[in-house]
């Protein structure tokens, strides 16, 4: 399937595979996504490249965890509370999180990301999914 099919046809989430805080945020994910919703993709990859490409995103300074939801672009903060919205209760209720103004979530958002390998730490290479999320991953 090409990348651009691919992308319009799903819920992938784009995150940063040698960062053990990104990596323990998509198993949180993972566990809740009973229903499989979502894709995943590490900025690493030549398919996850090809994506953050797509969407005229920089692909060798990550900064940002990157969800498109059937084609749409969501980003930072609004990209963390269109997942939640997906997960089971409480998670969907963060979406009373929409009240602050964008600027200040992702200025909190700007602050985590910055510090996510001081904050867990990184890996020497991108975490290897088995079994079931193996298959989740594109």
């Amino acid at each position: 399937m090409s990348q651009t099919i691919l992308h319009n046809k799903s819920r992938i989430i784009i995150f940063d595979g040698v960062c053990n805080f990104c990596s323990a945020s998509l198993m949180f994910i993972y566990k809740r996504d009973k229903e499989g919703l979502f894709k995943f993709s590490t900025v690493q990859s030549p398919k996850g490249k090809t994506l953050l490409q797509l969407y005229d995103l920089p692909t060798d300074d990550y900064e940002s965890l990157v969800y498109i939801d059937y084609g749409q672009p969501y980003y930072k903060s609004d990209a963390i509370l269109k997942i939640a919205s997906y997960l089971p209760w409480p998670w969907p209720a963060a979406r009373i999180l929409k009240v602050i103004p964008r600027i200040i979530r992702d200025s909190c958002y700007d602050v985590i990301a910055k510090n996510r390998y001081k904050i867990r730490g990184k890996r020497k290479r991108c975490m290897l999914p088995t079994g079931d999320l193996m298959s989740r991953f594109i």
